[in-house]
């Protein structure tokens, strides 16, 4: 008799046919993001060179508008995008300004160049959005292309609160106590007894005595007295009991 054992079923995990932050991604849509700002740039070049007549500018010198005022876009573009690789606000500002102003006119340029064809009604309008459509994407393809290329700063980091430190600092000071230390915190600690004044001999011993005398004759008790004086309650017991009562009376 044969017996089969079943193998449990794996799940395989799924992956992602492409990796959005890939490189060749990145690659691709970098190129797209440029072939459209060419492109942008050479439809707006025939609205604003016949603009350029308008300005009665003739001959080979129309070419000039659309040279420089399309040249500003592109200047100002790359200036733009090297001001955010080096983080430099300022640069970044006045390269913006520069591509907004000059994007509106060649947009007004662009307009005015299609209104003056011979479309109407809703032709006209389209002729007119497609022909303000160039310098728009000019603006919006040099963010993409910003956005795509240059990797956006690492953020900043986040003090940890005081709380959170203090309970750190606590942990990392923990101290392993020495083999000694340890020895000394297990043994239980001794009772320190303070020992008693010996009596006293000669002078001292009858000062004492004349001490414990008067104390007996104040009521004091036998152990307060003993305490006082510094010599033990037996000796105190013996000398109130051996000292005359006119003694005790008259101290």
């Amino acid at each position: 008799m044969s017996t089969t054992t079943r193998r449990p079923a794996t799940t395989r995990a799924h992956r992602a046919r492409i990796a959005a932050d890939a490189m060749p991604v990145l690659v691709v849509q970098t190129l797209v993001l440029g072939g459209v700002w060419a492109s942008a740039i050479v439809v707006s070049f025939t609205g604003l060179v016949a603009a350029a007549g308008w300005a009665n500018i003739n001959g080979g010198q129309r070419f000039g508008v659309p040279v420089f005022i399309d040249g500003i876009l592109v200047g100002a573009s790359i200036a733009y995008l090297v001001a955010r690789e080096r983080h430099d606000r300022a640069s970044a500002v006045i390269a913006l300004g520069a591509m907004a102003g000059f994007a509106g006119l060649s947009i007004m340029g662009n307009a005015t160049h299609a209104l003056a064809g011979t479309a109407t009604g809703v032709q006209r309008i389209t002729g007119v959005a497609l022909a303000v459509a160039a310098p728009l994407a000019v603006l919006v393809t040099t963010e993409l292309l910003a956005r795509t290329v240059i990797a956006p700063p690492p953020p900043p980091k986040v003090a940890p609160a005081p709380a959170v430190a203090r309970a750190a600092a606590e942990a990392t000071a923990v101290t392993i106590p020495t083999p000694a230390a340890a020895e000394a915190i297990s043994r239980p600690a001794r009772r320190v007894t303070t020992p008693r004044p010996t009596p006293a001999l000669g002078a001292d011993r009858d000062a004492q005595r004349a001490e414990v005398t008067r104390l007996v004759a104040e009521g004091l008790s036998r152990s307060a007295i003993a305490d006082a004086v510094g010599v033990p309650l037996s000796t105190v017991k013996r000398w109130a009991t051996a000292a005359p009562a006119s003694e005790v009376v008259a101290v």
